[in-house]
């Protein structure tokens, strides 16, 4: 087995299949790598979230689009609004999130459901997000100035192929 920062952890398997029905499979001549598990303490989803704010409504209330990549490298992407996060016209954060230790939380179920979230920093920052009957999660990145709360909903759009 093997693993790197950012990688994940894998495992070469001899004569392994040519298929790849969970996208963590990485083929290398008549054997693949295949992913076995993650690295310990790495965040369970990165979020990049853009605010744009509505100029007749003093930027108080704008719109929000959020990317987030969980740990399996699936993607997420989708849209909201939110209230005092984009004062500045457009805002915008960049976190490593992790769920609760011992909680379980599937990322799918947790990203792909009506979300809330609170963000608050100035270039470094937090972000709390709760998603109904899914969980919690706590992040901390880069944050441009701002602080409010945002609603989001969100699809999975994809697989990177790789994960951590």
């Amino acid at each position: 087995m093997c693993g790197a920062p950012g990688s994940g952890i894998y495992q070469y398997v001899p004569n392994g299949t040519t298929a790849s029905p969970d996208g963590f499979t990485l083929y290398a001549g008549n054997g693949v790598w295949r992913q076995v598990g993650t690295i310990s303490g790495a965040p369970d989803f990165i979020s990049l979230n853009i605010n744009v704010g509505i100029p007749v409504l003093a930027n108080l209330v704008g719109g929000t689009l959020a990317v987030n990549v969980d740990r399996h490298g699936n993607v997420y992407v989708g849209g909201g609004a939110n209230v005092g996060k984009s004062l500045t016209f457009i805002s915008g954060s960049l976190t490593a999130n992790w769920f609760p230790p011992f909680a379980n939380t599937n990322p799918n179920n947790f990203l792909t459901n009506n979300s809330f979230s609170v963000a608050g920093g100035w270039w470094g920052g937090l972000q709390g997000t709760y998603t109904p009957g899914s969980g919690t999660a706590l992040g901390a990145g880069i944050v441009s100035p701002q602080i409010g709360g945002a609603w989001t909903y969100s699809w999975n759009v994809g697989n990177l192929g790789i994960g951590w």
